[in-house]
Order: C-alpha cells, then sequence, then structure tokens
C-alpha cells in the first residue's frame, strides 16, 4: 500500500472515530464500561431506591438504560463484596464494612446520603421466640444469637458487654433470606433481624421484640449504620456527573418518604412482594440528604470508627474524616 492510499485510510478511520463519539454525545448512548452499576440491597434498608426507581426519578435525572444499570442483591455481604471488587460501583454498605476497608486501602471509599436508627426508629430490632423465657439482654449469656453478617459483630459485643462478658454469647451468621425460618426452628435464642424479615416474624406470631433499637439504646443515639452510596474514589472520578444525578435522584426519593411515608410503603411492599400489613409495620431508616450532613453526624462516625476498633473488627483507628463526599 502506498503513502497516499495509506493515508487516505487513516483519514477515513478518524473520522469515522470522530463521528461516532460526536453521536454518543449527542444521544446519550453510553458503553457498558460507562454506565453507572447500582447495587439494589432488597430489603427495607433500599426503599429510598424503590422510591426513586418508582417515581422515576433515575430517568428524570438524565440516568437511563443507556448509562446506568441496576443490579439486585438479597444481602449486603454480597454487595459489599462486589463494590469491594469493582463490579459493581455504588449501593448500601455499613459504616462497619467500610471502616475494615478504609483500614487496609485508606482513602479508596467515600460515602453520600448517611442512613441511620433512632431509638424511634430501629431497623435491626434484637428479637427472641415467642415462648423464650428470654427478657433481657442479660438473660442470653450462654445463648445463641443470629447476626446477619460480621458487620454486626463489633455492635453486639458493645451492647451485650453491658451486661456481661460477650465471649459468653455464640454468634451464628445467618443469611437474611432464611432469618425468619432460623428463629421459627428455635436454632436460636435471640435474632438481630433485618426489616422486613423481623416484621415477618413478628406479623406471624413467631416472634417477639426483646429491644426494639439496640444499637441507637446502647451504643449511641442516633446511630449512623451507613450510607446510602458508597463508592469508590475512583468511581467518582471517572464518573462524576452521574453519580451526582444518583445522588440527585435519592434526595428526591428522601425527601418523598418523608412527606409521603404510606405511599413510600406501599412502594416497598411492590417491591418486596409484601402484604401490605407488613410493609405498614416495618422498620425504616432515617435518611440524611448531602446538605444535612452536620459536624454532629460525622462526629458520630468517628465515635463508631472507635468502637470497631476497640472490638478488634480493625487492624487499626481509622480517620473518617476522607469517608465523606463533598459537592
Amino acid at each position: 500500500m502506498n503513502q497516499k492510499v495509506l493515508a487516505g485510510v487513516l483519514i477515513i478511520v478518524v473520522l469515522a472515530l470522530g463521528m461516532f463519539f460526536y453521536s454518543t454525545s449527542l444521544t446519550g448512548k453510553a458503553t457498558t464500561s460507562e454506565k453507572l452499576k447500582i447495587g439494589i440491597l432488597e430489603h427495607s434498608a433500599g426503599l429510598p431506591y424503590f422510591v426513586a426507581l418508582e417515581n422515576k426519578y433515575f430517568e428524570q435525572e438524565r440516568l437511563n438504560e443507556n448509562n446506568v444499570e441496576y443490579i439486585s442483591f438479597t444481602s449486603s455481604k454480597p454487595l459489599g463484596d462486589a463494590i469491594a471488587s469493582g463490579s459493581v460501583d455504588a449501593g448500601i454498605i455499613s459504616y462497619a464494612t467500610i471502616f475494615g476497608w478504609e483500614a487496609r486501602t485508606p482513602g479508596e471509599f467515600i460515602g453520600l446520603l448517611p442512613a441511620g436508627d433512632t431509638l424511634e426508629h430501629g431497623t435491626l430490632p434484637l428479637l427472641v421466640p415467642k415462648d423464650s423465657q428470654v427478657n433481657s439482654i442479660a438473660d442470653l449469656k450462654g445463648k445463641k444469637i443470629g447476626i446477619a453478617g460480621p458487620s454486626v459483630i463489633p455492635f453486639v459485643k458493645v451492647i451485650i458487654g453491658r451486661f456481661f462478658d460477650p465471649s459468653q454469647v455464640e454468634l451464628v451468621n445467618v443469611d437474611t433470606t432464611v432469618q425468619v425460618q432460623a428463629l421459627a426452628t428455635k436454632n436460636l435464642d435471640a435474632l438481630l433481624a433485618t426489616e422486613p424479615h423481623a416484621t415477618i416474624a413478628l406479623e406471624s406470631g413467631i416472634a417477639r421484640v426483646l429491644e426494639p433499637s439496640p444499637r441507637a439504646k446502647y451504643i449511641m443515639n442516633p446511630f449512623p449504620a451507613g450510607p446510602l452510596m458508597t463508592v469508590k474514589l475512583e468511581t467518582v472520578k471517572q464518573k462524576r456527573g452521574k453519580v451526582e444525578a444518583a445522588k440527585r435522584a435519592l434526595e428526591r426519593a428522601i425527601e418523598f418518604i418523608r412527606l409521603n411515608e404510606s405511599s413510600a410503603r406501599e412502594i416497598m411492599a411492590k417491591r418486596l412482594k409484601l402484604n401490605q400489613s407488613i410493609a405498614k409495620k416495618a422498620g425504616l431508616y432515617v435518611y440524611y440528604k448531602q446538605s444535612e450532613v452536620t459536624p454532629e453526624i460525622k462526629q458520630r462516625v468517628q465515635e463508631l470508627a472507635e468502637v470497631t476498633f476497640k472490638a478488634n473488627q480493625t487492624s487499626k483507628l481509622v480517620d473518617t474524616r476522607t469517608l465523606f463526599y463533598s459537592d
């Protein structure tokens, strides 16, 4: 091939590539690698996501099928693993899990839109079988307590430690999908149950509440459970516009939940295929918009990092100041 022909071919290739990228920018189409991959946790903690999807807030923020992908998870552990590996860009993760990541690889993750428990709004109640002779946490010495993953361990230790040595209980990991069955078969003496599974166990007559909001009561109130969106810093750099759009959509969902809680619960019932009676009673997190992240909230997260470190769940004390997203 002579030089003139080669030059002509190169010009054609360059022009074709230029037209492709120009067309992509006009149509809004994006390749799979450019999509923001959002993990949806399929229990009550995911309510803002359910509302944003149902009310088309993501679409109104120009996140459509061309630039966003939603991936469902039934429990938080695999969602956390997916975010850590990079196969998912954003999702709900507990602060305890984030602290572990931060201790190993500082500065890699940040969080948006904190969520938490209060004394009035507990999302991880401590349940016992309905006919149990256990009437207080002190009665759990020598018993089995079910937990939904290792991220709960440091907080269980603090709560139990208010009554006796935490080494005197057996902690059993129970996947959220089988929590109700585990309590029904009486293989457990108590269970820190996620919602809506806690309400299902109560409404079916399997369980009763020992403590409605133990994290808020025995650790701190409000208790900072984790961000509604946890993302890698690298993701923010590469997909900041999409991260901002998702944040705005979720903030609109938070506002909707505050103003229309009954409607939001109907959306949750539809999404999770729940009876309306369960959806009406399930405990809900308190969610904060990004503008509502006060110095007090940040200080509570730092105090929680200290709790986690003292419980030997992180290799070092994490400085949480870098974990907060800034616009």
